[in-house]
């Protein structure tokens, strides 16, 4: 089933435990900010080295944010692998991108995480590359100078073709866009942005245009704009046309974490 950018995604509530089928995508929104928990909660649910991580971080803030963000897609993971989360393990790919270790869930699980402005995104599929971005939309002074630099000819003509007052938005569609792809890859900016197009065409169908020496590769990809939130552009990248999307909206009570003081 191929579902088409649904404008506002239609969060729904899990209602607890929710399978992770073959051929579904699940796609996971929540607010740092908005969570009730302490941060200890999701702190003792982190490995050693994500609280080293955390500890880098200067601004308490920033500090809380990442550990709800990496204590979320624990128990995400945790609950489609049936793995208590602390006890999960990963490994990193050559460029850094994080995979679930040999061994937990029957299946490959492949996940992906953005965040920007207190809006966090997650996303999983089972045996299927995928990556996401979220953007909060704002005034960026350098909007040509950027796009010039890193986005395709193809996809400059697009941006200049349109009004100006329309620019701002269609920069940050494009943009999330690219990075969900280079996210699902692997690649990271090992990738260049401008040797690969993507379509900016309302109404879709949403893929690759083109990969500069890989012809073929660009017919493998799905692009899946949608709206996170007022204010934010987003975007998934999976290696299918096959899928049925499913949209969640985490709460901190949704896995009992709210009642279980061992996390």
């Amino acid at each position: 089933m191929k579902c088409d950018d649904p404008g506002g995604a239609p969060w729904n509530t899990a209602p607890g435990a929710v399978p992770l089928s073959s051929g579904e995508i699940h796609i996971w929104r929540a607010e740092p900010d908005a969570s009730s928990l302490p941060p200890d909660r999701y702190h003792r649910l982190l490995s050693p080295e994500e609280r080293r991580r955390a500890e880098r971080y200067h601004f308490d803030g920033d500090r809380n944010r990442f550990i709800f963000r990496r204590g979320v897609l624990r128990t995400i993971l945790g609950l489609y692998t049936k793995t208590p989360p602390a006890e999960l393990f990963f490994n990193f790919s050559r460029r850094g991108k994080p995979e679930l270790a040999d061994g937990v869930g029957t299946d490959k699980i492949k996940f992906n995480l953005s965040f920007s402005n207190g809006l966090a995104l997650f996303s999983f599929a089972r045996d299927q590359e995928i990556g996401i971005d979220v953007e909060y939309i704002r005034q960026v002074p350098e909007i040509e100078e950027i796009s010039l630099r890193f986005f395709a000819t193809f996809e400059n003509y697009a941006l200049r073709a349109l009004p100006e007052t329309r620019r701002k938005d269609a920069f940050f569609s494009i943009w999330t866009r690219k990075e969900a792809f280079i996210k699902a890859t692997g690649d990271g900016m090992s990738c260049p942005l401008n040797k690969f197009c993507v379509s900016l065409a309302p109404g879709g169908p949403y893929h690759l245009l083109s990969i500069e020496g890989k012809p073929e590769e660009s017919l493998l990809w799905s692009i899946i704009p949608f709206a996170p939130a007022a204010g934010y552009a987003a975007a998934l990248a999976i290696q299918s046309h096959s899928y049925q999307l499913r949209y969640w909206k985490w709460e901190d009570d949704i896995l009992g974490l709210k009642g279980n003081s061992n996390g």
